[in-house]
C-alpha cells in the first residue's frame, strides 16, 4: 500500500512533482548504500531471524509515521526518513528471504518457487494499490497503519517457517515508471482512489506475468527474456505520453510490467542453482547492487524531468532509456549464459544420497 501512498503523501504535504521524486530516490538510494555489506552480513546471521527483525523494524516504523499523521504532524524530512530506513530493512529481508529459498524447496522446485514468488509480489501489488488509494481517500494514516499490521502479519508467518538447517561461513525502471504513471494522473485529475486502480492494473499486469513465467522460462533461454525485455520496453512505452487517463495508463503499465517476473526469476534460478549456500548472500547482494546501481536516479529524475519537460516530453527519456537498455543487451548477449545446471552448487544432500567424488579422486 505504501508504494501508492508515499507519492501521494508527499504531493499532498508539498504539492512538488520532484518532491515525490526525492521520496522515491530515497527509497531505492539504500540499494545503492547497503545491499553489499547486507549481503555479507546475511550470510553470517541466521536467515529466519533477519526475516523476522525486518519485518518488526517496519511495522514499528510505518506504525509510528501512520500515528504522526494522524496526529497532523508529518514533515518530509520524516517521511523520507521513515522511507530509507524502510528500504534498509527490506533490501535484508530479501536477501535473507532468497537466500532461505534452498533450505526449504527443493531444488527441482526452485524455478516454479521463484514463479511463485513473484506472483506472490504481483498480488500484492494488485490488491494494495487500490485499498492503499482507497484508505488515503479516507484519512491519510490509513495506508501506513495498515502496512504496519501486514507486517506484522508476515513475521508472524516467518515465525512459523521450520528450515533446515543453514550452512554458513564462520531492483529502477518499475520505480521510474510508477511514479510517471502517478504524475500524469494526477496532472488530468484523477483522484487518490483512481491512482489505486491504476496501481491494480501495474499488479495484474505482474500478476499475469508471474503466470506465464513457468512457460518462459521453460521454452525461452534466459538470455532472450534479458535481451527481449528492452525491445518489449521500447515498442510499449510511447503510449503513455498519449493520456492522462488513469484506467489507460494503468493499462499500459500493466503490459509494461508483464515480462519482469520472468526477468526476475530468470535471474533467481540461476544465481540458486550455481552459488554455494555459504556465499549466497554476497553474491545476491552483488547482483542487487550492480542492477539496482542506477534506481535511485529514476525516480528522482523522473520527478525533476516531470517538472522541467513536462509529462509526454518525460515519457520519451525514458523510451530514449529503453532503447538504450536494449541496444546494449543486444550487443552483450553473446556473453550471457544460455542453459542452466540441473542443481545448485554446495548443495546439502538428502540422508542417503550418494555423493559424486571429487574431479581425480581415486577409490581406495
Amino acid at each position: 500500500m505504501d508504494a501508492v501512498a508515499f507519492p501521494l503523501l508527499v504531493l499532498a504535504v508539498t504539492g512538488s512533482a520532484s518532491q515525490a521524486g526525492l521520496a522515491g530516490f530515497a527509497q531505492t538510494l539504500p540499494y545503492a548504500l547497503f545491499t553489499l555489506a547486507a549481503g555479507a552480513l546475511v550470510d553470517r546471521w541466521d536467515r529466519r531471524r533477519v526475516m523476522i527483525a525486518a519485518d518488526a523494524g517496519r511495522a514499528l516504523l510505518l506504525g509510528l509515521l501512520g500515528v504522526a499523521v494522524l496526529a497532523g504532524w508529518a514533515p518530509l524530512a520524516l517521511i523520507l526518513a521513515v522511507v530509507f530506513a524502510e528500504a534498509v530493512l527490506a533490501i535484508f529481508f530479501d536477501l535473507a528471504s532468497i537466500g532461505l529459498l534452498r533450505a526449504v524447496v527443493p531444488v527441482p522446485d526452485i524455478g516454479r518457487a521463484a514463479a511463485v514468488m513473484q506472483a506472490r509480489d504481483a498480488a500484492a501489488m494488485l490488491a494494495g494499490g487500490p485499498i492503499g488509494g482507497l484508505l488515503f481517500g479516507l484519512h491519510r494514516a490509513l495506508p501506513f497503519l495498515g502496512d504496519a499490521l501486514s507486517y506484522l502479519v508476515g513475521l508472524i508467518a516467518t515465525i512459523l517457517i521450520r528450515p533446515g538447517p543453514q550452512q554458513r561461513a564462520a531492483a529502477a525502471p518499475i520505480a521510474a515508471l510508477v511514479l510517471l504513471l502517478i504524475l500524469l494522473t494526477r496532472q488530468g485529475g484523477a483522484s487518490a482512489a483512481s491512482i489505486g486502480v491504476l496501481s491494480a492494473l501495474i499488479g495484474a499486469g505482474g500478476l499475469a506475468g508471474a503466470a506465464l513465467t513457468p512457460l518462459l522460462i521453460r521454452r525461452l533461454p534466459a538470455r532472450r527474456i534479458f535481451v527481449g525485455i528492452g525491445w518489449y520496453w521500447t515498442a510499449a512505452l510511447p503510449a503513455t505520453a498519449f493520456t492522462t487517463d488513469p484506467y489507460l495508463l494503468g493499462a499500459l503499465g500493466a503490459l509494461l510490467t508483464l515480462p519482469f517476473p520472468a526477468w526476475n526469476a530468470a535471474v533467481l534460478t540461476r544465481t540458486v542453482a550455481v552459488t554455494p549456500d555459504h556465499l549466497f548472500g554476497r553474491v545476491q547482494g552483488v547482483r542487487q547492487f550492480v542492477s539496482r546501481l542506477a534506481t535511485p536516479c529514476g525516480p528522482l529524475f523522473t520527478g525533476l524531468a516531470y517538472e522541467v519537460l513536462g509529462g509526454r516530453a518525460t515519457a520519451f527519456v525514458l523510451l530514449a532509456a529503453a532503447l538504450l537498455m536494449a541496444a546494449t543487451g543486444s550487443l552483450l548477449k553473446d556473453v550471457l549464459p544460455a542453459e542452466q545446471p540441473d542443481e545448485p552448487a554446495d548443495r546439502p544432500r538428502a540422508s542417503g544420497e550418494p555423493q559424486t567424488p571429487p574431479v581425480g579422486a581415486q577409490s581406495r
